[in-house]
């Protein structure tokens, strides 16, 4: 078709699922009515499936409250994969589930998050380079990890140890040093692509000066103390989507991407990239979490635990050098207080001071003092100290577990819209999948949002304005907390049941009055004439 005869199609495509729209509202409304009843669609939609089935399948639907009256509304979706898969996993498992409500007004604040980051999106793909390396970074991602392994297995297989002891370059042969030049320069163009997607995709963002300086104090204060400084400052919102520059996954693509050049000269640095199979597996960087999410409480530990160590090492440089006289023979070093400190850290963590350092006095004070600096080291660090650090990766992987399993149970049994539970579906309505697929999908919801923000206000209809002005205000109201459509009308069928049930009740009642009122008459009247018969023998 010509260019100037898009602006016509558009608009015919536009009244057709604007009729569309209009014929399902109809049939929800009468559940006899089927499409081809419907004299209208055999002139607009056609009778046949294929027109139907078009205008189906770009439509998805949601239900709001508005006047204490729960509607439904069918719209247009011009694109179902405008929403990363990424986004929504993130969203999925991230969302407060705590309460229906506060469900609902994290859905909306991470629905915000979600329309910016897919307004970003637009801008950065209109450049056909920038779509297609973030179209494509599942590719980057498995080729990386395959031409890695690739590298490993080379090495592995082709490296022999170099004849001097004090060589750290191995002996491989000239085929196997053109292979890994040639796989260490794709890995190279792998990593450029990879590490450009994530920037684009994520877009991070270096912290404001003020920021950094408040990261700094906020270490050495209490919680609470926090929370009420940042209210006081009035500390800008930070999108849920928001990527810092400085966070633990920017700095992994840097070096990621700096070891891949590196490795290219050093081949050992591919080693590193062999983490990279953790990035997308869900079950390993939960296992990594449980390290990073409480990884203050483990670094403020661990710099306890490093003064301990340093507390004893002055105790032995003081009082007990005597025995580390075995010196660089047995790995015993204790000339200075630093040889003393790294001496005392080393075989410390390993297996405790006691094990390593012998007793040199025979004197029985002096050993009771051993004793005591011994005893005393393996309580505090060896027993409480190592236990508190595997205690906190203990607590939090526990604490990660429950939350996947709370998270898992709340999307098995509970709608996340109305946040019904799913026996009401199955016992009254299509069932549960059926409801939270087609009645309340939580994604229709998203798109449904995003519709309304490419939608000009001018264009609104009266329930498109009343769900924007709402969001505008911050207010979630017309979301369906507690209700939904399939059991309401489940209930009004059992309630016309009822009342037909009721109605034919009444009847055979009503009937069996008459039926006892016309067995009276008839006795009476044969009283009156067995009364007349009588009479009119004794006359």
């Amino acid at each position: 078709m010509r260019p100037t005869y898009a602006p016509t199609k558009r608009m015919a495509v536009e009244t057709g699922f604007a009729c569309y729209h209009i014929l399902r509202r109809f049939m929800d409304l009468d559940p006899l009515l089927t499409k081809e009843g419907i004299g209208i669609s055999k002139k607009i939609l056609g009778t046949n499936e294929e027109s139907w089935s078009y205008f189906s399948r770009d439509t998805e639907s949601i239900e709001i409250v508005k006047d204490d009256t729960l509607q439904k509304i069918y719209f247009r979706v011009k694109n179902r994969k405008i929403i990363r898969e990424e986004v929504k996993e993130n969203l999925k498992w991230n969302v407060d589930r705590s309460s229906p409500s506060d469900k609902i007004r994290d859905f909306l604040d991470w629905s915000k998050d979600i329309r910016d980051e897919i307004n970003y999106q637009n801008k950065i793909r209109r450049n056909k380079v920038a779509d297609f390396l973030i179209r494509h970074v599942f590719v980057w991602d498995i080729v990386l990890l395959l031409v890695t392994f690739l590298i490993n297995i080379t090495m592995m297989y082709t490296w022999i140890s170099p004849i001097a002891d004090t060589e750290w370059k191995p002996k491989e042969s000239e085929t196997s040093e053109v292979i890994l030049l040639i796989l260490g320069c794709l890995h190279n163009l792998l990593s450029i692509c990879l590490v450009t997607s994530y920037f684009l995709s994520n877009n991070p963002k270096l912290p404001h000066p003020n920021e950094i300086g408040f990261a700094v104090r906020s270490l050495f204060m209490p919680k609470h103390a926090v929370i009420q400084l940042r209210r006081e400052r009035g500390e800008r919102y930070h999108s849920k989507l928001e990527t810092r520059f400085f966070s633990i996954r920017t700095i992994y693509y840097f070096m990621f991407m700096l070891f891949s050049f590196i490795g290219t000269f050093i081949p050992h640095f591919f080693c590193f990239h062999l983490l990279h199979v953790a990035n997308n597996n869900q079950l390993l960087l939960r296992v990594l979490g449980s390290l990073t999410l409480n990884g203050w409480s483990l670094i403020w530990v661990a710099i306890l635990g490093v003064i301990i160590i340093y507390i004893y090492a002055l105790v032995a440089f003081a009082f007990l050098r005597p025995s580390f006289a075995g010196g660089a023979s047995e790995g015993l070093f204790c000339d200075s207080l630093w040889q003393c400190f790294i001496t005392s850290l080393r075989y410390g963590i390993i297996d405790g001071l006691q094990e390593h350092i012998p007793v040199s006095s025979e004197m029985f004070k002096q050993w009771m003092v051993r004793m005591l600096y011994d005893v005393s080291f393996y309580i505090i660090f060896t027993t409480i100290l190592m236990n508190i650090i595997l205690g906190i990766i203990v607590d939090t992987f526990s604490e990660l577990r429950d939350r996947k399993w709370s998270t898992e149970n709340d999307m098995a049994n509970n709608c996340f819209i109305c946040s019904i539970d799913s026996h009401e579906f199955e016992s009254k309505a299509k069932g549960f999948q059926d409801h939270v697929k087609y009645e309340h999908n939580m994604w229709a919801y998203l798109l449904y949002f995003i519709h309304l923000d490419e939608t000009r206000p001018n264009d609104y209809t009266g329930l498109e304005y009343y769900v924007s002005q709402m969001m505008i205000e911050d207010n979630h109201d017309f979301f369906p907390v507690n209700r939904a459509l399939s059991i309401i009308k489940k209930f009004n069928e059992y309630e016309t049941k009822i009342d037909e049930l009721l109605a034919e009740v009444q009847k055979l009642v009503r009937k069996q009055h008459e039926m006892e009122e016309q067995k009276q008459r008839r006795e009476e009247e044969e009283k009156q004439e067995m009364w007349k018969m009588m009479h009119k023998y004794d006359t």
